[in-house]
C-alpha cells in the first residue's frame, strides 16, 4: 500500500485500526464465495494489500500471489501465497509475472488521485488477456460521514468515479455493486460472532436484494 501517509504508520495501522478478528475471517470466508463466480480454479491471483490474507487465502485457484507493504503479511498467508513485500506503486517487483485476476479491498481511498490511476494502469500491465480487476472499498456517496474518520483516507471515490477512472485506465467494466457490504465488518451481527447464527446471517446478507446500510461497493472490470 501507498502513499506517503499511509507507509509511515502501515504497521500501526495493521496493529490498532484494523487488527485481526474472527469476525472477519467469517465474513471473508462468505465473501469469497460471491467472487468464486469471477474467479476460475486455473486462475493466477494477486491480491494487492493483503493485509491479514482473508482473501487470497480462502479463494480457490490454481495459483496465489499477495503484495503489501508490511512484513507482517507474511505470517497471515498460508503456505500456498507466494508473497512479494512492497509498495503497491512498484509494480516492477512482481517481475515478469502474469495474472488472471487481481484483487484489490480497502486500497485505493488510500492513495493521491495520481497514484491511483498509475496503479490501474501498471496492474492493466500485468493482466494476462481477458485478465479482471476486482475492487472492494467504501463508497463515499454513502459513508461520506465516517469516511474521513480513518486519518489515513486520502481520496474520495464512489462507483461513479471508480468507474471513470478505470475506463480512463483501459478497463471495461463488466459489474457495478454501489452497495455491497456495511462501511466496516465490526457490524452488529458480530453479537453472534461465536454461533452459527453469526455465519447464517452474513450469507443472508450477501445475498439479500436490499443491502441494509451498505456503504462499501464492488466494481469487476476488464482490461480492454
Amino acid at each position: 500500500m501507498s502513499d506517503s501517509l499511509f507507509k509511515k504508520n502501515n504497521d500501526s495501522y495493521s496493529q490498532h485500526i484494523m487488527p485481526y478478528s474472527h469476525e472477519r475471517e467469517v465474513v471473508w470466508k462468505e465473501i469469497v464465495k460471491i467472487l468464486k463466480v469471477y474467479i476460475s480454479s486455473n486462475d493466477y491471483v494477486l491480491d494487492i494489500g493483503a493485509g491479514h490474507c482473508h482473501f487470497i487465502n480462502n479463494i480457490k485457484c490454481k495459483k496465489k500471489f499477495a503484495l503489501d507493504l508490511s512484513p507482517e503479511t507474511k505470517k497471515w498467508a498460508n503456505k500456498d501465497v507466494i508473497i512479494f513485500h512492497g509498495d503497491c506503486l512498484d509494480i516492477h517487483i512482481l517481475g515478469d509475472q502474469k495474472f488472471d485476476i487481481v484483487f484489490l479491498s480497502n486500497l485505493l481511498e488510500h492513495l493521491e488521485r495520481n497514484n491511483i490511476q498509475n496503479l490501474l494502469k501498471n496492474i492493466r500491465g500485468k493482466l494476462n488477456t481477458d485478465g479482471k480487476i476486482i475492487i472492494l472499498q467504501p463508497n463515499y456517496r454513502y459513508a461520506s460521514r465516517e469516511y474521513f474518520d480513518d486519518f489515513t483516507h486520502i481520496t474520495p471515490l464512489d462507483h461513479v468515479s471508480l468507474a471513470q477512472v478505470l475506463k480512463i485506465s483501459g478497463y471495461r467494466i463488466l459489474k457495478i455493486f454501489p452497495k455491497f457490504l456495511p462501511y466496516s465488518m465490526d457490524s452488529k451481527f458480530t453479537l453472534f460472532s461465536n454461533s452459527f447464527l453469526f455465519k447464517w446471517l452474513v450469507y443472508i446478507y450477501l445475498r439479500f436484494p436490499i443491502k441494509f446500510n451498505a456503504k462499501q461497493m464492488l466494481v469487476i472490470a476488464k482490461s480492454n
